[in-house]
């Protein structure tokens, strides 16, 4: 039932005509015309607003909730709604992708990250929130579950939104090979191929990939660049463990990376810290000078630190599986 049904639904179950619908919504601090009753129950307008649509419930003895998450399918992306039809429980549905968020922000212990309590503490207080106990405020997992739990529902449809979204991109590049090929861009002619070989490497042991030096090459790939790069812009890196699982890159596969020195926001890096340890993270900006770097399997740790003890590699743009 969509939310046109649902909404004509609870109208008839109220036996309330659009005119004392409208004069109950103007009670309750919520004015809405009955020429826009009528439009909304005919479908001849989009979903009304979250508070519209509680105020709407509220008088017509339907559930608020319900009529809120109708009206979100309504305008969801395709892939989103359909990750809803087959839910039997949308609000289980929905905590369930919360837990899982809130677990990969906390460690073994289920203590919050430091970072990630602190881009919370800050959010709630901005939205007028107090806390009383500030020190011991969201520092175990539990705590931010239950509060992210006590949300209202259009609250909830945020959150789960960004998570979705976020899953939906990051498996972009595997479900649509030709997501980070030429042919994506603007000029889709075809264009000259080019074959080019590809140093795939175990490991880096500085800062710069030194693709020429045979002791860190495993061996050379062919790869036809359709005249996109250039012999020394690319190398594949065997990953070494399974810290980006939930990209659906495992221990074993072959990233093909593009040597650059930066990336944008939630893009996969590959990162030497330190100049010691090589790996495969997200990048995220924060306060100052400081860098987040996220793996996408909470059985890893994130990372923050000092920009300058992080040097970027290139950036992951393909994944060759490992059979």
């Amino acid at each position: 039932m969509n939310y046109y049904q649902l909404l004509k639904q609870y109208i008839e179950q109220s036996g309330l005509s659009h005119r004392e619908i409208s004069r109950q919504c103007k009670e309750r601090g919520t004015p809405v015309s009955q020429a826009y009753i009528s439009q909304i129950v005919k479908g001849d307008v989009p979903p009304a607003s979250d508070d519209v649509n509680r105020v709407l419930a509220a008088v017509t003895g339907g559930d608020p909730d319900g009529l809120i998450i109708a009206a979100y399918k309504e305008k969801a992306p395709a892939r989103i709604r359909e990750l809803l039809d087959q839910a039997e429980n949308i609000t289980a549905l929905i905590h369930t992708y919360m837990d899982t968020l809130v677990d990969a922000m906390a460690d073994e212990s289920g203590c919050l990250h430091p970072l990630y309590r602190k881009l919370l503490t800050s959010t709630l207080l901005q939205n007028g929130m107090e806390m009383k106990d500030e020190d011991n405020f969201l520092k175990h997992d539990y705590q931010v579950k239950m509060l992210l739990k006590s949300f209202d529902m259009e609250a909830k449809l945020k959150i789960f939104t960004l998570i979705i979204e976020s899953l939906l991109q990051t498996n972009a590049e595997r479900d649509d090979p030709s997501a980070s090929s030429p042919e994506k861009h603007k000029n889709k002619r075809r264009r000259s191929h080019s074959v080019i070989r590809v140093p795939v490497l175990k490991r880096l042991h500085a800062k710069q990939p030194y693709l020429k030096e045979d002791r860190n090459i495993v061996t050379w790939m062919e790869l036809d660049s359709c005249g996109e790069y250039q012999d020394g812009e690319l190398f594949f890196l065997i990953v070494p463990d399974d810290s980006m699982a939930g990209s659906r890159i495992c221990h074993g596969d072959k990233v093909l990376v593009k040597i650059q020195p930066t990336v944008e926001n939630g893009e996969i890096a590959v990162v030497n810290l330190d100049e010691r340890n090589t790996m495969l993270r997200r990048i995220k900006k924060v306060d100052g000078d400081l860098v987040l770097l996220y793996p996408d399997n909470p059985r890893y740790q994130p990372l923050v630190t000092h920009n300058h003890n992080v040097h970027i590699c290139g950036k992951v743009i393909q994944v060759h599986f490992n059979p």
